[in-house]
């Protein structure tokens, strides 16, 4: 019995040990399994994910964070996306996030493009007239002497000795003796006085005072401003001869130029607001009534005419007029999109689409084909459709995202056909960019072709260089052998797709602010010495923020402001030269 008690004693304890061993321990035990499970997660989490500089791709990671050498917050690639697994890009929350991608339903809209046009007030021309000499004398003496003085109709602007005019009275005189015998006569007589333009109550005068008026009064048949005084006291002057010009300026003409890439959009009977800079927080309206059809050659551009009504006379010849019109882009709604999605690669155009349906964020490249510009958006033709998702921002880094991982990418035009599922070396990826000195040369030689058409003013044959420039850009970037500068390669197309996007000479000077920038990066990195290079700079061109470029020539020939300000600007630095 004693031993059975004291077994049972012991089961006891035993028990009420392992409880409280339990209890004591059992937390720890269960942590410490925790804390290994995550441990153990999270280095299987850093196995699966790199996080890479999208400008710097050298630079790599295995936590977020940002580029110890441009600042950038590093871009999440993860081993799914190391492997050539179709095009899809399958990034973490966390990458998204850190990338600042922002996404926008693609709509279908009606299409209004804002076409700015740049405009002169001109004279009416169908309120012009002129004053003229019906017969011919010397002038005696000009009660309008001087261009801009305002005449009513019926005022008295000068007055004429003239034989013709002394032969007409005396003929007067003669038949008014007999106007009751011979009525016809005298009615011929006075017709001839009135036909000459005399007043009524001038040729009464002749009539009753008997008296042979050596010079008479010319006067004014209309109301107006003298625009040009053509005659001078004591000067001869022909029947028929134009002594003043006079225009009514109660209503003018606002010709504006409309460049040939826009004058399909604008027709007769569209509205047009305009500011003129001499009356501030004024907007003038208007409907287009006349479109030259001639396109003036050396600025290809058309004319466009809006009548105005200026009774108040605000609105003075040759004042400069900055108008919009507000030009539908067919006749149906279209497919519009933020200009920030797109990546321009030359001939071809990418948007990022977000795939619907997934647990993880997934993007696909798409090819696009763009139509026209509608203020920040442009109207896609093919590639996208209405209730689409696209990336809007952060498109710059998911592109670097899709290169790393050798998908369809801004980049990566022609990829290389890989076994599905085959590894990717980041090492690898970084390829194919470029540049060496016989690349520079032939990019240079571009670069100074442009240069020299904005100099010029000849924007034609800018855009037409900018091409070729834009093709020797792409020249070496598919082959591998060349030194990789990626983020200057990177910079300069997209520096090259804003010039694309120019419509007008000024918008591309301000492009071309930035190919330069990236241009002299790529001369300054490789030590350039093939040809000497002067880095010219105009400290007046973007509202005094300055803009350089690169010249063969020591002579200034400043391509921002051209031949308005030709030599404008100094050689801030001398580069290369054997």
């Amino acid at each position: 019995m004693k031993n059975i008690k004291t077994t049972i004693t012991i089961l006891l304890v035993g028990i009420i040990g392992f409880l409280i061993g339990a209890l004591i321990f059992g937390e720890k035990t269960d942590t410490k399994y925790v804390k290994e499970h995550l441990a153990e997660k999270h280095l299987n989490d850093e196995t699966e994910e790199l996080f890479i500089c999208s400008m710097h791709p050298h630079i790599k990671q295995e936590e977020p964070g940002n580029c110890p050498i441009c600042g950038m917050e590093l871009v999440s690639v993860t081993a799914e996306n190391s492997t050539f697994n179709s095009d899809e890009l399958v990034m973490s929350p966390v990458a998204v996030k850190l990338a600042e991608i922002a996404t926008t339903k693609v709509q279908k809209q009606s299409a209004i493009k804002e076409i700015p046009l740049a405009g002169k007030v001109s004279i009416n021309q169908n309120k012009s007239s002129a004053i003229t000499s019906h017969v011919s004398g010397r002038i005696i003496e000009l009660y309008i002497a001087f261009d801009g003085a305002y005449v009513e109709a019926g005022q008295r602007v000068a007055s004429i000795y003239s034989p013709e005019l002394i032969a007409a009275q005396q003929e007067l005189f003669e038949t008014a003796k007999y106007k009751e015998q011979n009525a016809v006569l005298y009615e011929a007589a006075k017709r001839k006085l009135e036909l000459w333009e005399l007043p009524t109550s001038t040729i009464k005068q002749i009539e009753t005072g008997n008296t042979i008026m050596e010079s008479i009064d010319i006067y004014s048949p209309v109301s107006g401003f003298v625009q040009q005084v053509n005659v001078q006291p004591q000067q001869h002057v022909a029947s028929g001869s134009i002594m003043y010009q006079v225009v009514d300026l109660s209503s003018v003409w606002v010709m504006f130029d409309v460049y040939e890439s826009d004058i399909a959009n604008v027709n007769v009977g569209q509205h047009i607001t305009f500011r003129v800079s001499s009356i501030q927080g004024k907007v003038f309206k208007g409907v287009i009534d006349f479109i030259d059809p001639i396109i003036q050659n050396a600025v290809r551009s058309s004319r466009v005419r809006v009548q105005i009504d200026n009774s108040q006379h605000q609105l003075k010849p040759n004042m400069l007029a900055e108008g919009i019109v507000k030009a539908p882009i067919g006749k149906e709604k279209q497919v519009l999109i933020p200009r920030s999605a797109i990546m321009w690669t030359g001939n071809r155009s990418i948007v990022f689409l977000k795939k619907q349906g997934v647990q993880k964020p997934t993007f696909l490249a798409k090819e696009i084909t763009l139509g026209t510009r509608v203020g920040n958006q442009y109207v896609v033709l093919e590639g996208v459709n209405e209730g689409d998702e696209i990336v809007s921002n952060g498109t710059f880094k998911l592109d670097s995202a899709a290169q790393l991982a050798d998908k369809l990418s801004m980049m990566n035009r022609d990829r290389p056909k890989k076994n599905k599922g085959s590894a990717q070396n980041f090492d690898e990826i970084q390829s194919s960019l470029f540049v060496n000195e016989e690349h520079l040369d032939s990019l240079i030689l571009n670069y100074m072709k442009i240069t020299a058409a904005l100099a010029a003013d000849d924007y034609d044959s800018a855009k037409l260089m900018l091409l070729s420039f834009e093709k020797q850009v792409y020249a070496y970037s598919e082959n591998p052998t060349q030194q990789t500068k990626e983020d200057t390669f990177n910079a300069l197309v997209v520096a090259v797709a804003e010039a694309n996007n120019a419509t007008t000479i000024k918008e591309l000077r301000m492009a071309f602010i930035e190919i330069t920038n990236q241009l002299y990066t790529a001369v300054k990195n490789i030590e350039y010495d093939n040809d000497t290079l002067y880095v010219q700079f105009c400290p007046m061109f973007d509202n005094g923020s300055g803009g350089r470029w690169l010249s063969l020539e020591k002579n200034i020939k400043n391509p921002y402001f051209g031949l308005a300000m030709l030599t404008c600007g100094n050689t801030l630095e001398v580069i290369g030269g054997n």
